[in-house]
C-alpha cells in the first residue's frame, strides 16, 4: 500500500485530537465467521440473546474501523459437515447452530450493509468441492476442499451485491 505518513496513517484522532478516523485503505468487505465456538458455550448459561448483542458489537467495531461503507459479511456455518457428533447429538449440535444463524440474520434484517448468507447443502458443498469428505481429521472443521466449497458458496452468495448485475466469479487458475 502507498501513501505517506507510514504504517496506520490515516487511523488515528483527528487534526483536533477528535474521533479516530477511518483508515486509509477503503475496506469493501469484511467476512465474519463466527458462531461455533460461542454456541458450545450454551452449555454454561450462554444465550442466542447474548450472542446477537456481542455480535452487533463486534459489527459496530468493524464500522468503526473500516466505515459505513463497508459490507460485513455474516455466513452461516455448514454444521452438517462435522462428523465428530454422532446422532443424535448431531441433531442438537446443527439445531444450535441455527439457532445462533438466526441471530447473524437478525442483524441483517436490522442494519445497513450487512449481508447474511445461509448455509450450503452438503450436496453442493461437495459438487463444488468435488469430494465427498469435507471435514477435517478433527472432525468439526472443514478441510482444504470444505473450506474452498464455502468460500464459493459466499462468493456466489455476495458477488452480485458487492461486484453488480453480471459479475461472474473466477474459478480455480483464472
Amino acid at each position: 500500500v502507498s501513501g505517506g505518513g507510514g504504517a496506520g496513517a490515516g487511523a488515528g484522532a483527528g487534526a483536533g485530537g477528535g474521533a479516530p478516523q477511518p483508515p486509509w485503505v477503503q475496506v469493501d468487505a469484511v467476512v465474519l465467521m463466527c458462531g461455533t465456538n460461542d454456541f458450545k458455550h450454551c452449555l454454561t448459561g450462554r444465550t442466542a440473546a447474548a450472542f446477537h448483542r456481542d455480535l452487533r458489537l463486534v459489527v459496530d467495531e468493524i464500522r468503526a474501523v473500516t466505515g459505513d461503507k463497508c459490507w460485513v459479511i455474516l455466513p452461516a456455518l455448514p454444521m452438517e459437515c462435522a462428523t465428530i457428533f454422532p446422532p443424535p447429538l448431531s441433531y442438537l449440535a446443527v439445531y444450535g447452530s441455527d439457532l445462533w444463524d438466526e441471530q447473524k440474520r437478525k442483524i441483517e434484517d436490522a442494519a445497513n450493509r450487512i449481508i447474511f448468507v445461509s448455509k450450503p447443502t452438503m450436496e453442493s458443498m461437495r459438487a463444488d468441492a468435488g469430494v465427498k469428505t469435507l471435514t477435517a481429521s478433527d472432525g468439526i472443521h472443514p478441510n482444504d476442499s470444505g473450506y474452498a466449497a464455502w468460500a464459493h458458496h459466499i462468493a456466489e452468495a455476495i458477488a452480485p451485491i458487492l461486484g453488480g448485475a453480471g459479475v461472474t466469479l473466477c474459478e480455480d487458475g483464472e
